[in-house]
């Protein structure tokens, strides 16, 4: 007679947190919120609050590659051989599920940027409303004989002025 094995338990697989619909933000020098809008067995593609989107690994890792018409990565050639350098390293972007935190600091970081564009706006409004700034602009106008902007570089560059013919 014999006794049946008590099977080893498996250990749990770690669930992926990167599913579709979810929230996710990208590491590195440029964060940015997005959502994961398809997915598929080896890629994720996220679209960002700016429009654009981008593909990752389904580990969250950056994917430098191709994709194939079914939205697969392409890591082998027709030949058969793998494809190096298809996923990124450690040191390149990544996405991960969007915490708290990660949200608070990216609004933050777009706040800042957001206060010094209108900081470099409202000084290049009072430059610009400045009377002498004002004549400098009319006197370089009278020497090129057309409005800044529509022939400011042509002559100085020794191309012809279109408005000239």
């Amino acid at each position: 007679m014999t006794t049946a094995k008590p099977k080893a338990a498996k250990p749990e697989k770690e669930k992926n947190l990167l599913v579709l619909g979810a929230e996710v933000y990208r590491t590195g020098m440029h964060p940015a919120l997005g959502r994961i809008v398809k997915v598929t067995k080896t890629l994720v593609k996220v679209e960002w609050d700016s429009g654009s989107t981008e593909h990752y690994g389904r580990r969250g890792q950056s994917f430098h590659g191709r994709i194939s018409e079914q939205g697969e990565a392409i890591v082998y050639t027709l030949s058969g051989k793998p494809i190096e350098n298809v996923w990124g390293s450690e040191e390149d972007t990544s996405i991960a599920i969007a915490t708290d935190g990660a949200r608070q600091r990216i609004a933050e970081e777009r706040a800042k940027k957001e206060s010094a564009k209108e900081e470099r706006a409202r000084k290049q409004a009072e430059i610009e409303a400045d009377p002498a700034f004002q004549k400098r602009q009319t006197d370089f106008e009278a020497v090129l004989g057309c409005p800044l902007g529509s022939c400011a570089g042509r002559k100085f560059l020794g191309r012809p002025n279109e408005l000239e013919n």
